[in-house]
């Protein structure tokens, strides 16, 4: 699969889903600073589903209608580098690209809820 990483999602599940064999870019290594908006439209370009921890993208999809080609938004309850990359390993085992590709996704620990 091909991902962006917002810049709240750090270098360890950057190499982890690398080594996993996904195309990944990281907003920390490529995009730093770059406001959401612009982020969003990266991805987009690129068909790239974006990973965060912000909700902010979920205002912008749902509030202003940007296009998108798949949204994972990681509501966790603590949101180190083990845990997100815990959740992603679960979700992936669960779930293929068709799953995500084009769809607003909210994971949590205990739970994955796509729209």
């Amino acid at each position: 699969m091909k991902f962006l990483l917002d810049e709240d999602i750090g270098k360890l599940v950057t190499e982890f889903l690398r080594k996993k064999g996904h195309d990944v870019k990281s907003a920390i290594e490529d995009l730093r600073g770059f406001p959401d908006k612009e982020i969003l439209q990266i991805a987009c370009k690129e068909e790239r589903i974006l990973i965060t921890l912000d909700q902010d993208f979920g205002r912008m999809i749902y509030q202003t209608h940007s296009p998108h080609r798949g949204v994972i938004l990681l509501r966790l309850k603590k949101e180190s580098q083990e845990a997100i990359i815990k959740v992603l390993e679960n979700a992936f085992n669960q779930l293929k690209e068709e799953d995500l590709k084009g769809k607003f996704s909210v994971i949590t620990e205990e739970k994955i809820r796509i729209r």
